[in-house]
């Protein structure tokens, strides 16, 4: 990564002379058309008149002289079908329809001929369907409105497209071997992601808003920034001089569905897939007759409203709950596994309560409050693996909106402004920060999501433009119990106290665990969920043409902020599971309940939500320079400054290496026996107590917080992370034709330097780490004494980022030859390269050397069971080299703590190379035809940012194959319009024959793909740890730590 350096600073003066904003984003949508006017034997035609008109609007779009050189080029220009006439004296005037420009293109005429003649005389031409990119290398494809619209697809959704793009998987959204979170997602140039997994995950555009969706892929010019994988594209439908409306509806229900090969083999029925989506959308001019717009060529709307209403159903779940005689105390009938179930006292030293009854006088008053959350049993005698059945039913309406307003203010301003509102009411069974085996009430998730923006452009003269963009885009994803559901205490009944009564705002039941078979669950955390993520972007472009040349400069800055709900256990949490070193336990979980004691209860300290923010400042300069008739080149400079994230209220915190200081380091409760029973010792006072206590935190000696660093730690940046000052991405492409302008067959390449800003979610992590947040545990107590007691530390989970803060970077390079065939087809056959690096990776964290469980002193005294050495080691966290953090890797099943926190690197890698090849024939004879091909390898060392390295040599052990490597994928997309049945003239042409035999369509997705990389797996002795041993996605093999 690079640090400022004074050509940083001298281009980003010149632009900043040129523009000022606050926030941008992403790219824009527009293109550009040109080309050269000869006459018939090939000498140039200097000032011949240019006119450019939108078929749809029947608007004058530009009207310009060609170049001394007769070139010309006509730029930025929305999307649309153009018209252009050409005129010049002593010529006939030119006329050329159909030109089909999409997003971001760039169309190089072919040479326009102009005949001696008046201009009273017109040669008409159409444009030809195979347009070949001759003046640009980026690799990209497109949809058009009428294949989105025809194209069939079960979800509606336009990322389902992406996979006729070559280089796309088909069964993933990954491209070129990138990550999918490499990705640049933008409506009308405005990005729509979700920056905590960089995603359009919180986003719905229907097919019926979207005019064109196009995807570059690599190679991109130095215009586009903001990520490093494809930009993704969407460019909404505007209104046109005539009014066109179309209403739809599409059903989904299971009887329409074929049975899957499983389902059928193992006797189960189709699953329940019911939706009904209805919508409409119209467009047209606004005008008032005589008066305002009557020639219907300025000012234009599209609208459109869709309406989904899936029908929510869970899978059938079956659960062992208590009792209507357990709830009174008797236990007489309970069994387990066809065994009666013993109940003890452990008030009379663990005899069986007579008759396995439980005198109400020893119930807890809390216990029995939480026994009463479940419902009562409804299948009893039914099974004796459960008694009770049921299947949550919800509701879930989706209501979306989209507007745009196009506004041909005069010759020199165009304007337009589109809106687009998602609203989303569910009623579910869980959701976000949830993890219930049993539904008591419905969970209330209201999402939306919001998008508006702004195009002004500007002709300062016939060769200077400016255009200009502000978006500002908005989604929500929040998450809490419905009104009326059980897990609120006052819809419940349980006035249970907590440790932490302020960290629970909504006043939820406490979550709750058992172990008796097909017991259940309850699991909240971080309520109310809050996830809300508004992003704001500025854009502003300057294009220049003169000569051979077309300069273009911009910036670009966006900024973004995401509020977002910790995950922490706010509301606590009860395990009530049987333990024979609790002197509590009774020998049944829902016994203990009922006694009030339980096995541990922990509750974080507080509820925490972040609010995260960042700016991003990017500004580039590039040329397209035709040197000569046949060869066009395109390079530029791009410049980012990516400033890190950091949390607003600075609650964020990370592990350190570097601030790690051994002299301060905690020690842990030691195992020890205790008149013969293993037992925690405290090594200050030489006090015992439970067995349970072995590996906690000895309070009063050392730190807690050791290494653990704030934005508040002298010398730490606030996002604790450092910035890598001005990164510079250079951009290069050429378009050559050999055989001469206008010929058929176009060679190009091109690459570039390309920056990613991570994830958020890497970042937002942090909150949850100490000493902001605490969770301490209380091990064997009862229901009654919570709010007195005072948990105790275990190790802590801690983790964070590498606060070198490398920069993701791609590097990515191409070369294609494009090709006109007959049948108005144009192939494509490309070689395909990207290097990726500095990637986010999982490094192991706290990981105990390897071999320490052998060593002599790091034996537990406490057993002494013969076997293999190191199989009576003292809990793995005494042997950590950081004291008194848990660590990553496999779970901990020596302490049972789990596995903790991780340090996030930038050390991933991965490479690709492919060849790819396209054919396409657009809309000819009724037939839509598309084919992309792929022959790929991507190896790398981590697949995304949650796999987790091997400890001992990750780039070694881990590269190889990723998850997401498809040697093979072949997509076809097809659209055929069946010829009609009812002729004209014929016997059958009259209404029923018309309406049943004409106007059908066979259209439709068909996918080829090489299955993923299958991971073997293989045991060893002591399975403390799973990585790779040859590659991700390759064999795999349990580390031994011994």
């Amino acid at each position: 990564m690079v640090k400022p350096s004074g050509i940083g600073v001298v281009a980003g003066g010149v632009c900043l002379l040129l523009w000022s904003g606050l926030r941008l984003a992403g790219q824009q949508s527009s293109g550009s058309i040109s080309g050269v006017v000869q006459d018939s034997q090939g000498g140039i035609v200097p000032n011949a008149q240019v006119q450019l008109i939108n078929q749809e609007q029947g608007a004058v779009v530009r009207d310009l002289p060609t170049n001394a050189d007769g070139t010309f080029a006509i730029t930025p220009l929305p999307p649309a079908t153009y018209t252009l006439n050409v005129e010049a004296a002593g010529f006939k005037k030119y006329i050329q329809r159909e030109i089909k420009l999409f997003a971001q293109d760039r169309i190089g005429l072919p040479p326009i001929i102009l005949e001696l003649g008046t201009v009273g005389e017109t040669v008409t031409v159409e444009a030809g369907a195979v347009t070949l990119q001759t003046v640009s290398a980026e690799r990209s494809g497109v949809l058009t409105s009428r294949q989105m619209v025809d194209l069939a697809s079960n979800t509606r959704n336009f990322m389902d497209f992406v996979k006729t793009i070559p280089g796309f998987n088909a069964d993933t959204s990954n491209a070129n071997g990138l990550r999918t979170d490499q990705n640049a997602i933008a409506v009308d140039g405005v990005s729509v992601m979700d920056v905590g997994n960089n995603s359009a995950g919180g986003w719905r555009m229907n097919s019926d808003i979207i005019a064109e969706f196009k995807v570059l892929t690599n190679g991109q010019q130095a215009e586009f920034g903001r990520a490093s994988g494809s930009n993704i594209t969407v460019v909404t439908k505007s209104g046109s001089n005539a009014f066109h409306g179309v209403g739809y509806e599409f059903y989904r229900n299971e009887w329409l569905n074929a049975n899957t090969w499983t389902n059928n083999y193992n006797g189960l029925s189709r699953p329940r897939n019911r939706n009904s989506t209805f919508g409409f959308n119209v467009g047209g001019p606004i005008y008032i007759p005589k008066k305002f717009n009557s020639s219907k060529e300025k000012l234009f709307f599209f609208t459109n409203w869709e309406f989904q209403r899936p029908r929510v159903f869970d899978n059938l779940v079956s659960l062992t709950v208590p009792t209507a005689a357990e709830r009174q105390g008797d236990f007489s009938a309970t069994q387990e596994n066809g065994r009666p179930v013993i109940i003890k006292d452990p008030a009379n030293g663990g005899a069986p309560f007579a008759n396995n009854k439980i005198p109400s006088q020893r119930f807890s008053q809390y216990g029995l409050q939480l026994m009463n959350v479940f419902p009562m049993p409804n299948r009893l005698g039914v099974d004796p693996g459960y008694n009770y059945q049921y299947q949550f039913s919800g509701s879930d309406k989706r209501n979306d909106h989209t507007i745009r307003i196009d506004y041909n203010i005069s010759d020199r301003w165009k304007f337009y402004f589109r809106l687009i509102q998602n609203s989303r009411d569910l009623l579910q069974s869980g959701g976000l920060n949830t993890n219930n085996t049993i539904g008591i009430g419905a969970f209330h998730a209201a999402s939306g999501a919001l998008s508006g923006s702004g195009n002004l452009t500007t002709i300062i003269s016939p060769t200077l433009t400016n255009e200009f963009s502000y978006g500002n885009s908005r989604n929500w994803l929040p998450n809490e119990p419905a009104p009326d559901s059980k897990y609120l205490r006052a819809n419940s009944g349980v006035s249970l106290p907590l440790l932490y009564p302020g960290a629970d705002s909504l006043g939820l039941i406490p979550n709750m665990f058992f172990d008796v078979p097909n017991s259940p669950n309850i699991y909240i955390s971080g309520m109310p969920y809050d996830n809300e993520n508004p992003t704001q972007n500025i854009t502003d472009n300057l294009a220049k043409s003169f000569s051979r040349h077309t300069l273009k400069a911009g910036i670009f800055i966006e900024t973004s902020t995401k509020r977002q709900t910790a995950t922490e256990v706010n509301n606590g949490r009860l395990y009530f599971t049987r333990d024979s070193s609790n002197p509590g336990d009774t020998g049944w979980d829902y016994s203990n309940m009922l006694l009030g004691n339980y096995t541990s209860f922990d509750q974080s300290n507080v509820y925490r939500k972040g609010y995260y923010y960042y700016r991003s400042f990017e500004w580039y300069l590039q040329d397209n320079w035709k040197v000569r008739s046949n060869l066009t080149l395109d390079y530029g400079m791009r410049f980012s400054i990516l400033q890190p994230w950091y949390d607003q209220k600075d609650q964020i915190s990370s592990f350190q290496t570097a601030a790690y200081d051994p002299k301060q380091k905690v020690i842990l409760y030691q195992p020890t026996l205790a008149n013969g029973v293993r037992s925690s010792l405290n090594p200050l006072t030489g006090q015992t107590g439970p067995a349970a206590l072995i590996g906690a935190i000895v309070p009063g000696l050392g730190n807690p917080y050791n290494g653990i660093v704030t934005p508040a730690t002298t010398g730490a940046p606030r996002g604790l992370i450092n910035g890598q000052g001005v990164l510079y991405g250079p951009r290069f492409g050429l378009a050559w034709t050999p055989a001469g302008a206008g010929s058929k067959t176009v060679v190009r390449l091109g690459g570039g330097v390309f920056y990613e800003r991570i994830q958020g979610n890497m970042i937002f992590n942090q909150i949850n780490f100490p000493p902001g947040l605490l969770t301490p545990k209380i091990y064997y107590g009862n229901l009654s004494t919570i709010a007195s007691s005072s948990g105790t530390l275990f190790p802590l989970t801690a983790g964070g980022l590498s606060p070198e803060g490398k920069t993701p970077t791609v590097y990515n390079f191409n070369v294609s030859v494009q090709r006109e065939l007959p049948w108005k087809v144009m192939l494509d056959v490309g070689y395909v390269g990207m290097l990726n690096r500095h990637e986010l990776a999982r490094a192991p964290f706290n990981e105990a050397p390897f071999g320490s469980a052998r060593l002599a002193q790091n034996q537990d005294p406490t057993r002494t069971a013969a076997g293999k050495p190191g199989d009576n080691a003292l809990p793995v966290d005494f042997l950590r080299p950081y004291v008194g953090y848990v660590g990553t890797g496999a779970s901990v099943a020596q302490s049972g703590l789990g596995s903790g926190g991780f340090i996030a690197t930038f050390g991933a890698s991965a490479n690709y190379n492919a060849l790819q090849v396209s054919a396409t024939r657009r809309l000819a004879r009724d037939l839509t035809l598309g084919v992309a091909y792929t022959w790929s390898k991507v190896l790398g060392t981590d697949t995304d940012y949650s796999f987790l390295g091997n400890p001992i040599d990750h780039r070694k052990a881990d590269y190889g194959p990723l998850t997401y490597d498809r040697t093979q994928t072949m997509v076809f997309n097809y659209v055929y319009n069946v010829p009609g049945g009812a002729r004209k003239g014929s016997a059958l042409d009259n209404v029923a024959g018309r309406v049943i035999l004409n106007n059908w369509q066979i259209s439709g997705i068909t996918s080829f793909t090489s299955g993923q990389p299958v991971t073997v797996g293989g045991n060893s002795v002591t399975a403390l740890g799973s990585y790779s041993i040859q590659g991700v996605g390759a064999a795999t093999l349990n580390r031994e730590t011994t």
